[in-house]
């Protein structure tokens, strides 16, 4: 199954939540904040980046979405 996971970076806390929950689709950036693996920015929405993925990973990506303490990773299936 195929889905994609959008992120709000600049208003991520840097927290690292998602790296340690789901550290195959999660990196820190030189910025201290998190970043998708893979992004991309994504057009339509200044500041969000996205990638898609194709593995087992759904459910750590999930999780991260869930417990994000700012709410910015969105998980689209």
């Amino acid at each position: 199954m195929t889905y994609e996971v959008r992120q709000e970076h600049e208003d991520c806390t840097g927290c690292e939540l998602c790296v340690t929950l789901c550290p195959d689709h999660w990196t820190m950036a030189d910025d201290g904040k998190s970043r998708v693996v893979g992004a991309l920015p994504l057009e339509d929405n200044q500041g969000w980046e996205h990638a898609t993925f194709e593995d087992e990973g759904l459910e750590c990506d999930k999780e991260a979405e869930a417990r994000c303490p700012v709410s910015v990773i969105h998980v689209i299936e």
